[in-house]
């Protein structure tokens, strides 16, 4: 496609966004995915990630979740790499953020904004592990399993759960909040990746089984991601929050003794 003819196309597209149609939002990803494929700018070298992750996170970000919010404009390539520039800046600055805060935590005069209490598991209480048995598990074996399991994750995904997605919802840290505290870049891209935030437009169950967790639990457990299995795949569930939860104190603890 010429220079020309692809401005052209994606002016189109931009201005359309709130209409546009499973395949023309393929499409749109797939042009400014090739307009910034090519572009590096100088700033990407003070970053973390790849440029790849930086690239899904403003388009899901910045294009996607925005398109409500869409305006008439005229936008060509350059304009989308200005965004991008933008986007890449805001980043840099929530980094810069978390790496101060990590030094000034390092004061042992300062206090400790971690939740004290002991966290259950949400819903733990309200989960029969007997259900597990229907399908040949035990409980010592799925936690075993899940332990395996976020030995093998990246650290980002210890986060999420113990921090996140684990603890009651009065302990419960936001995402935002974790990725400026953690310098996670993409971190709602990860969430996705993860398995604990999806689009509307996406068949959930479908999806899901193309997660971290949708994985484990169909491969590793051998629990299918269909209704039937609900009771069985929220037992396994809560056991991988109870051992995640357990990491997460116990990473804590020994941060807090450093000090």
């Amino acid at each position: 496609m010429e220079k020309r003819d692809l401005d052209i196309r994606l002016d189109h597209l931009w201005n359309r966004r709130a209409q546009l149609t499973e395949s023309e939002w393929g499409e749109l990803y797939g042009l400014i995915g090739r307009i910034l494929g090519g572009y590096n700018p100088s700033i990407l070298r003070s970053l973390t990630d790849d440029k790849a992750d930086y690239i899904t996170e403003f388009f899901a970000r910045k294009v996607f979740e925005a398109a409500h919010r869409a305006t008439a404009q005229s936008i060509h390539a350059g304009a989308i790499r200005k965004f991008f520039d933008n986007f890449l800046h805001d980043c840099l600055d929530s980094q810069e953020r978390n790496l101060l805060y990590r030094a000034e935590s390092l004061n042992p005069d300062e206090e400790d904004d971690e939740p004290r209490h002991r966290i259950e598991p949400c819903g733990c209480a309200d989960i029969s592990l007997d259900v597990l048995e229907e399908h040949g598990l035990s409980a010592g074996g799925v936690r075993e399993s899940a332990a395996r399991w976020l030995d093998a994750q990246e650290a980002w995904v210890l986060v999420y759960l113990g921090l996140h997605h684990c603890p009651d919802a009065d302990a419960s840290l936001s995402l935002v909040r974790l990725a400026e505290r953690n310098a996670i870049a993409s971190y709602h891209h990860k969430a996705r990746k993860l398995g604990l935030t999806h689009r509307k437009e996406e068949q959930h169950q479908a999806w899901f089984r193309g997660t971290l967790l949708g994985q484990w639990l169909e491969h590793d457990m051998r629990l299918a991601i269909e209704a039937g299995n609900g009771p069985a795949i929220g037992a396994a569930l809560a056991l991988l929050c109870e051992v995640a939860l357990a990491r997460v104190a116990t990473v804590s603890k020994s941060t807090h003794d450093a000090r």
